[in-house]
């Protein structure tokens, strides 16, 4: 809510379209912007007729008091929940863009430089994971978007399929009236050692065999299934109706690079699972992660690409307001795990950490990016 500095009357709100009021709230009228989903508002104090207006699609300015804006389209603006990168040479690098298509992009060209031809949409929506059936050679490449929606892209014919696990629009339906409940980020990863396995996470893990044309349950729910939480969202304000509060859902999925049946699992509500049979058994390791508050947001699981029994986890905790950077690593499937936090920086405003990636080449090298900033240790997290 954003209060005019020389007119006492007129208030702006954003939500997803802009609102104004000249009449101290009393009545409001909509302004005509150039995207949904607006987040903040600036006002020049000396001319309130000339604002800056940021929303999912970028920023822009007006100097009529909101009759035309400037483009979003002169600016490389765009919010990225994660990327991939497949094995073509060279490499294509593919993300859900907040609010806007997925998009793939070539890393290099022949030409000068990359430009618009060099990109273009592909499966899944604006918080996707991506996956392919051939990293190496792409040809289907799978998209989720939000509430359990998949697609599959062809890239040989450039059509898109709609592979979902249960067909169904469940915007503004009720969590404990869905089969399944879907992260915003609901995960989909292929099995690294055959990509032609699928695994997409709900409250259950699902599996496909066959590209996504069917899904077969390979869990029982892995999350705390709190049954309190499953009601109207977003109350007493309003239902979010798009699931971003949906809650006990998986927000993680990691195959392992050595053995086809070992699968790690994270979920929002702060269990990590494994299973080493292919989904026959599942144990929750998560409750052997020492000094993590219960209920943290599992936001990665890193499956070890040097040996099967080492992991890495991350939490993210800035929805129940810790924001202690939370790393830890364990040698022995989960049985113990060791806090390699380290130096990464825990003062205000603290340091939320997103994920954690291993080198591919050294076991002692790794990644992890937070909040603020991206981290590396070149000694294993020590």
């Amino acid at each position: 809510i954003y209060a005019d500095p020389k007119d006492p009357e007129t208030v702006y709100v954003l939500n997803a379209p802009m609102l104004k009021s000249i009449d101290g709230g009393k009545s409001f009228s909509t302004i005509a912007v150039n995207h949904g989903d607006q987040h903040d508002l600036w006002i020049n104090p000396e001319d309130p007729k000339n604002m800056i207006l940021s929303n999912d699609g970028g920023a822009a300015i007006t100097f009529n008091g909101g009759s035309s804006w400037s483009s979003q389209d002169n600016q490389p603006t765009a919010q990225f929940y994660r990327v991939i990168a497949d094995d073509q040479f060279p490499y294509h690098i593919y993300g859900g863009q907040q609010d806007n298509s997925t998009v793939r992009i070539a890393s290099k060209t022949i030409a000068g430089g990359i430009g618009v031809r060099d990109w273009n949409s592909v499966a899944g929506g604006e918080s996707a994971f991506l996956a392919f059936n051939n990293p190496a050679h792409p040809v289907l490449i799978y998209g989720t978007s939000i509430q359990g929606f998949i697609t599959v892209q062809n890239d040989k014919t450039g059509t898109n399929k709609d592979i979902m696990a249960r067909p169904s629009v469940n915007l503004g339906s009720v969590p404990k009236d869905q089969l399944y409940r879907f992260n915003w980020n609901g995960p989909l990863v292929h099995n690294q050692l055959n990509p032609a396995i699928l695994y997409h996470g709900a409250n259950k893990l699902l599996r496909s065999d066959n590209g996504g044309f069917s899904w077969t349950e390979i869990s029982p729910d892995l999350t705390r299934n709190d049954s309190s939480k499953h009601g109207t969202t977003g109350v007493p304000f309003t239902n979010e109706a798009a699931g971003g509060e949906i809650y006990n859902t998986i927000s993680y999925i990691a195959s392992s690079p050595h053995d086809e049946k070992v699968i790690w699992v994270g979920t929002d509500d702060g269990r990590v699972q494994v299973t080493r049979d292919g989904g026959a058994s599942w144990t929750d390791v998560g409750r052997n992660v020492p000094g993590v508050p219960r209920g943290t947001w599992v936001s990665r699981v890193e499956a070890s690409n040097f040996e099967e029994e080492i992991a890495y986890v991350t939490y993210d905790g800035h929805w129940l307001d810790d924001t202690t950077p939370y790393v830890f690593k364990t040698t022995d499937f989960g049985s113990t795990w060791e806090n390699i936090s380290a130096n990464i920086p825990s003062n205000n405003p603290g340091n939320s950490v997103y994920t954690i990636v291993e080198d591919s080449n050294n076991a002692n090298l790794l990644f992890v990016g937070t909040e603020f900033g991206c981290f590396v240790s070149i000694d294993g997290g020590a």
